[in-house]
């Protein structure tokens, strides 16, 4: 399998050699296509990168994947989406993801990602754990990702209510995905070009999401992306200023207190876990849904039990756990199906 990966880079001789590491380093059973595009540089970036390219066809990287070709280009840009959309339509691997210059990979994480792909040909796009850095590249934060759902992300709710934002230096995807964008819309992104991605993606199909640390986003002053008010306005402009209904805002309750409650070995339908006993890595399944499903009844059917004290509410309860079994959960989103449960808990007035 090929992957090919795509940074950008202006002024960022600080972190750049971090960054260009991160990926060359990688090891495993894959082919390697780098494409770093500097929009013409003041400071010494460009000269860092190319003396990673010089290092690599002196043959400084060879021995730890099935081959590295590292393509560098010189070009000035209007923003940084213009420069990531030229990588975009340069890149021929089966798989594709893109990282900032002031970012960098865990190590053997394109090993494992074209290993799940190898292995579970259905999913077509891939996130680890929200990971955070400071200045120093030290890992501060790790947050459960397991609450990423697509019909959630078409509708923006995401970085709303407490809910965390996707994390772009954590995705991977295939390929064929970046036929469904609009480049001339892309490109004319300041902030968010990166939830327009997610959001055609979304329309298509579900994201999974992998209990592991793939990469993580770098925290530090005077950062572009540091501004989350200009962020959420354009992804309102996406998402075409979409107003969340009241099972909307239920939902968003129940993933909160969901991502808090649930451990980190719970498994939905789309997360992704590591099996021990296989040494790979497999798509939650559907008994493992149901008892997660069946876990959380409890944990939001008892609070609604004890506010109504309602016999009517404990039968729904119970009455509710045979019917999982009936239901094809691969059409139904999780949260939905929470909203769904307190819709037939509720009382009626």
């Amino acid at each position: 399998m090929k992957i090919s990966i795509i940074t950008t880079a202006y002024n960022a001789e600080r972190y750049i050699e971090e960054t260009l590491e991160s990926v060359l380093l990688q090891r495993g059973d894959f082919y390697l296509e780098y494409i770093v595009i500097d929009a013409k540089s003041s400071d010494s970036t460009l000269e860092k990168i190319q003396a990673y390219k010089k290092r690599l066809d002196d043959g400084y990287f060879e021995g730890r994947n099935n081959g590295i070709d590292m393509i560098v280009l010189s070009e000035k840009d209007n923003n940084m989406y213009e420069g990531i959309a030229k990588g975009f339509r340069l890149a021929t691997g089966d798989v594709v993801a893109y990282i900032n210059a002031d970012d960098f990979y865990q190590q053997n994480v394109f090993s494992l990602v074209c290993r799940f792909f190898q292995e579970n040909q259905e999913a077509k796009w891939l996130i680890g754990l929200t990971c955070i850095y400071n200045e120093d590249g030290n890992i501060i934060n790790v947050v459960n990702s397991s609450v990423f759902d697509s019909s959630m992300i078409r509708k923006g709710l995401y970085g709303k209510d407490g809910i965390n934002y996707l994390q772009q230096e954590s995705m991977f995807w295939k390929r064929e995905l970046l036929d469904l964008i609009n480049y001339d819309a892309f490109v004319t992104y300041k902030l968010a070009g990166d939830f327009y991605l997610w959001y055609c993606f979304a329309d298509c199909h579900q994201l999974y999401n992998i209990k592991s640390i793939l990469s993580g986003f770098r925290k530090r002053k005077g950062q572009l992306s540091a501004s989350a008010s200009n962020y959420s306005a354009e992804i309102d402009k996406i998402t075409h200023h979409y107003i969340p209904t009241k099972m909307d805002t239920d939902t968003l309750k129940l993933v909160r207190k969901s991502a808090v409650a649930l451990v980190p070995e719970s498994r939905f339908l789309n997360n992704v876990y590591y099996d021990m006993g296989s040494e790979s890595w497999k798509i939650g399944s559907t008994d493992i849904f149901l008892e997660k499903m069946t876990y959380n009844i409890r944990l939001f059917g008892l609070p609604l039990i004890r506010k109504y004290n309602s016999a009517y509410v404990t039968r729904i309860l119970f009455l509710f756990i045979p019917i999982l079994k009936i239901i094809k959960f691969e059409e139904i989103s999780k949260f939905y199906l929470f909203s769904f449960i307190k819709i037939l808990t509720t009382r009626r007035t």
